[in-house]
């Protein structure tokens, strides 16, 4: 399974900025965002929802 950290050793780049090229954050050029999403789709990078599940139930209110 490719990973972010994958992503960013071949894009030679941080792990946050792949972070916010495949989130379409703010940050960067247009081609930078470009070479990142076209490297996560040669290693055939797929996001993992069980991780992203984890991130959002981190941000809910714990209705405390």
């Amino acid at each position: 399974m490719t990973t972010v950290k994958d992503i960013a050793k071949a894009a030679e780049v941080s792990i946050g900025t792949v972070s916010r090229a495949l989130n379409n954050a703010k940050g960067m050029t247009e081609e930078t965002r470009e070479r990142i999403l076209a490297i996560a789709k040669r290693l055939n990078y797929q996001p993992n929802l069980q991780a992203r599940g984890l991130v959002a139930a981190g941000r809910m209110p714990s209705g405390s």
